[in-house]
């Protein structure tokens, strides 16, 4: 283990000293200056990758540092930045990790657009660090921000757009803005219902979450509706899983909170005929 990271570190310090060289070289070498840059990120990478999270931040933060001053917003200062972050992810040093991934997101946004798909794949990483650090609000203006974009390039109607839907919805249920939460909820419930198997099991879970929301504001009825339909899915779809018994429980618990008289009729639902 220890030859092995010694060996990396030699590795490291070569590229390093051929940087130094290359640094002082005119602008014609920049493509060198490049290479010599996205070798170092793959040595951070690969030592994200064996869990090595030491030698991944100094690596990484090497990296960071000469290309800040030599290659400012470049590729390989942003993955840099990704990185540094992916290593603060892997140690739950959240607020460090949000700090590196909005320096890149700004770097991204700057050199590719705000509708860029790397700015909305690191806006969406942004976002579960946001929760992660219990800031919810500010995780669902940053969705609000994706969605936004999302449906811009995708359109409303897109199955991957009503997913971050249901996640934006999950946000506003976590800051207790329950109707604008069960807006978003039915209107991605609606998009993925005609999606047929493709999206079946993301159909399920906006039912399921529609259904929890309605149970934690006490509307029992609308809840049983939401439970009864998300049984036929499981039943259809995953009849020998945990998950039927679960959703047999929720559904006993909201009718027995509705002091359900025997044999009176229960609110009706949609026949659902579908199967992965």
């Amino acid at each position: 283990m220890n030859r092995k990271r010694a060996c990396g570190q030699a590795t490291a310090a070569t590229v390093l000293m051929m940087l130094a060289l290359q640094f002082a070289a005119p602008p014609a070498h920049a493509i060198e200056v490049a290479s010599g840059l996205a070798s170092l990120n793959r040595l951070c990478r690969s030592a994200i990758d064996h869990g090595d999270n030491d030698e991944a931040l100094r690596t990484c933060h090497r990296v960071s540092n000469d290309a800040a001053r030599l290659a400012p917003g470049s590729k390989e200062h942003i993955a840099s930045l990704i990185n540094i972050g992916d290593i603060k992810t892997q140690v739950e040093n959240f607020v460090d990790a949000d700090t590196y991934y909005s320096a890149a997101l700004a770097l991204i946004e700057k050199a590719d657009g705000a509708q860029s798909p790397q700015a909305a794949a690191l806006l969406a990483t942004l976002v579960e660090t946001k929760v992660r650090r219990g800031k919810f609000l500010d995780a669902e203006l940053l969705m609000k921000r994706l969605l936004t974009t999302r449906e811009a390039t995708a359109g409303a109607q897109d199955p991957e757009v009503a997913l971050l839907r249901i996640r934006y919805a999950d946000l506003l249920t976590e800051s207790h803005q329950f109707p604008e939460a069960e807006l978003a909820y039915s209107a991605a419930v609606a998009v993925l219902a005609d999606g047929g198997a493709a999206t079946v099991t993301a159909y399920a879970m906006g039912v399921q979450h529609l259904a929890e929301l309605y149970e934690r504001r006490a509307q029992y009825q609308q809840a049983e509706r939401q439970y009864r339909l998300l049984l036929q899915l499981v039943e259809r779809n995953w009849p020998g899983s945990a998950r039927l018994a679960d959703t047999q429980d929720r559904l006993g618990y909201v009718r027995d909170q509705q002091d359900s008289r025997p044999g009176a009729p229960a609110p009706p639902v949609e026949n659902v005929n579908r199967s992965p």
